[in-house]
């Protein structure tokens, strides 16, 4: 049973490998989020300014991942062009869209007061 757990991971870790090797958008949210982790500190957020930034981090990479897959399964079952797939890539899509847009008003109610100090 311990085994299947540990299997289960390596496939996970091997899933991350996968999509941060083949797709861009994946390494952007990465970069970007690495970005806004060194200013956090460089800012000295807090601790919860920091967790609420790892949600919003996790949670738009996340949507990222589910997206490629979602974009994989779909070619899958349809490898031409078609009406209908379109408009499921276009809403899977668009749910990372939104929480990146989320994630970005986020980031600005955390770092546009820093900012604003840090420029006085």
């Amino acid at each position: 049973m311990l085994k299947k757990r540990f299997q289960s991971i390596k496939h996970a870790i091997n899933g991350l490998e996968v999509a941060f090797r083949n797709e861009i958008h994946i390494r952007i949210h990465v970069a970007i989020s690495l970005l806004v982790l060194i200013l956090a500190f460089l800012f000295d957020c807090t601790y919860l300014e920091i967790c609420i930034l790892l949600l919003v981090i996790g949670a738009t990479i996340s949507l990222e991942l589910i997206n490629t897959s979602i974009e994989h399964i779909a070619n899958v079952v349809q490898p031409n062009i078609d009406i209908r797939i379109k408009v499921i890539k276009d809403i899977s899509a668009a749910a990372v869209l939104f929480m990146a847009i989320i994630a970005i008003v986020i980031g600005f109610f955390i770092f546009i007061p820093k900012i604003m100090v840090f420029l006085d």
